[in-house]
């Protein structure tokens, strides 16, 4: 998608998304109150028609948006058919939130690096600071998969995973 001011209402009506304080936990728990599957649908198609966005990306903000809502297996789905290294890291996210920690790390690492690398970081960065947290270094996405694996019910790593979720959205986004 093109740098410009459709891009930059994309992101912003994308982040809005995870402005709920209904945000998923670092496991694989089911929550009430999310979107089903229809309404993700639906949501996907409305940001094709209002931003005409590509296949990649509207098929990586369905898998995204199918994460946030607890539904791992449709995410996993998507992101497996696809060869880019963004649909490794969205399947790292998700074998992270299965439990599968050993996964998880496998395809963060055949994620690295993405081809912009620095804009993520950039940007894991910046969500983190905003959500009022801070990460130490370099964003290091299979040291976060040791600190979830070391307390699943950490609410600073919850904002954490808020914040990559918001990162690997806006890098989709901007990079597809």
């Amino acid at each position: 998608m093109a740098h410009d001011d459709t891009e930059g209402a994309l992101v912003t009506e994308v982040l809005e998304t995870y402005s709920s304080p209904n945000r998923p936990g670092l496991g694989d728990q089911k929550r009430d109150n999310t979107l089903n599957q229809s309404e993700i649908s639906q949501w996907v198609s409305s940001l094709n028609d209002k931003y005409a966005i590509s296949k990649d990306t509207e098929k990586f903000l369905r898998a995204l948006m199918l994460l946030w809502n607890d539904f791992l297996e449709p995410s996993h789905s998507i992101v497996q058919e696809m060869g880019h290294p963004e649909a490794s890291y969205i399947h790292g996210m998700m074998h992270r939130r299965e439990g599968d920690f050993g996964n998880a790390k496998y395809w963060f690492r055949r994620a690295y690096p993405l081809e912009n690398q620095g804009q993520f970081d950039s940007l894991v960065e910046k969500y983190t600071l905003e959500l009022g947290e801070t990460i130490s270094g370099v964003w290091d996405p299979a040291g976060f998969v040791d600190r979830c694996q070391a307390d699943m019910n950490n609410p600073k790593s919850e904002k954490i995973q808020v914040a990559e979720f918001m990162a690997i959205s806006h890098y989709v986004i901007s990079n597809n």
